[in-house]
């Protein structure tokens, strides 16, 4: 079974998704709702071994909770406090995510007092967009519109993908995006959003760009070999990705997608009626 884990923060629910089983056509098709708590407000995810890892909203700010895979209880790793916490990434029982307020990649081990390891120091919408190997962090930083690395304690950062550097269309027809000005200055996106990595015979990062429409890949040791997966999506302001196996899946307003890692068509692999959804997890 490839289960993609899907939040739906406006419901309180994280929803289990048996992505062979899953009929787009039929309601409630493949799923089984994991979490759900209307005071948790869940957003970001990650799995690690038999966990998932999310981040939610409660009274006091935000805090990262998890729950098992297999059903239970959410129980509370770590309390953020007041910050606006984006995207996570777990390896092990290290904890990672970006945080919007503070513009930086922070780091729990295992629930301990949170360290910064990386610093955004730009304003604004900052660090966005998070991923890790196990071995090494990638990260959106937005205002200079970069992917970038790092070891896991936050030093050696080399830029991967510039954001600048835009692919055309398929046709040749020209830039897809506007400007960057116009970009930054009319919609306030995030020109990176959701991240993943997959291992292989080259270990490769995936991510989301909705300003364009974009999904794209790069193998993750250097950015080489950069080619769109996916072009022209109407893609939400968080997106979230995630890979597994031969396929990329990523949340898309209403719906979770999926596109083979390849390159080929997309597809719809389930549909919700009239709910937004946040970030998507495979395991």
């Amino acid at each position: 079974m490839s289960q993609a884990v899907i939040s739906v923060p406006s419901e309180g629910k994280i929803i289990s998704i048996d992505t062979a089983a899953s009929d787009p056509g039929l309601l409630d098709s493949g799923r089984t709702v994991l979490v759900d708590d209307a005071t948790l407000a869940p957003t970001g995810l990650s799995i690690s071994g038999a966990d998932l890892y999310f981040i939610s909203a409660i009274s006091t700010g935000h805090a990262i909770y998890k729950v098992a895979l297999a059903g239970g209880s959410p129980s509370l790793v770590l309390d953020l406090g007041e910050s606006l916490p984006q995207q996570l990434a777990v390896a092990g029982t290290t904890i990672f995510w970006t945080d919007l307020m503070h513009d930086g990649v922070f780091r729990s081990d295992n629930g301990a007092a949170p360290t910064r390891v990386v610093n955004g120091g730009s304003g604004g919408i900052g660090l966005f967009g998070l991923a890790t190997d196990g071995t090494s962090i990638y990260w959106s930083d937005e205002r200079p519109m970069l992917l970038r690395g790092a070891a896991l304690d936050g030093t050696g950062v080399t830029t991967l993908v510039d954001g600048n550097t835009l692919h055309r269309d398929r046709v040749g027809h020209g830039p897809i995006l506007k400007t960057r000005a116009q970009a930054r200055v009319e919609d306030k996106f995030p020109f990176f959003a959701g991240m993943a990595w997959q291992a292989g015979g080259t270990p490769t990062l995936f991510w989301a760009s909705p300003e364009v429409g974009l999904i794209e890949r790069a193998a993750a040791a250097d950015g080489s070999g950069r080619i769109p997966l996916v072009v022209g999506r109407r893609l939400p302001r968080t997106v979230g990705i995630a890979v597994k196996g031969a396929d990329v899946y990523w949340v898309e307003r209403h719906t979770l997608m999926a596109v083979p890692a390849a390159g080929g068509s997309t597809r719809i692999v389930s549909a919700l009626s009239d709910v937004d959804l946040f970030d998507v997890a495979v395991g």
